[in-house]
């Protein structure tokens, strides 16, 4: 119950603080000159749920950044690949070798790094 009343404590001290309001949401207002005049079909349903959304792309010309944290995609598997298999022919003479897939497996861990 000590536990429970500490825990307790906590959440009351988080409420203690200044109310603050949220931010209003962006109201853009561009000049008509600049104004879209046509939509496609799927631009009435962003311009209908988000406004900015199009005042972002149509007007500001802004595009959404790659997310930082992604798979690689086929162009990098690819590069890399090429890159093991380029380091593999250089350092391994013979790939019938007993030692040809250590070279191998040292290449690709040496492009990974």
């Amino acid at each position: 119950r000590r536990r429970g009343d500490e825990f307790l404590s906590w959440a009351r001290a988080l409420d203690a603080g200044e109310r603050r309001d949220f931010a209003p949401r962006p109201q853009p207002k561009p000049p008509l000159a600049v104004r879209p005049q046509h939509f496609s079909v799927t631009e009435i349903e962003t311009l209908r749920r988000d406004p900015y959304a199009i005042y972002a792309r149509r007007i500001l010309r802004l595009m959404p950044l790659d997310p930082v944290i992604r798979d690689p995609g086929a162009a990098e598997r690819g590069t890399l690949f090429h890159a093991i298999l380029h380091l593999f022919s250089r350092t391994v003479a013979d790939p019938l070798v007993p030692e040809a897939l250590d070279g191998l497996i040292a290449a690709g861990r040496a492009c990974f790094a």
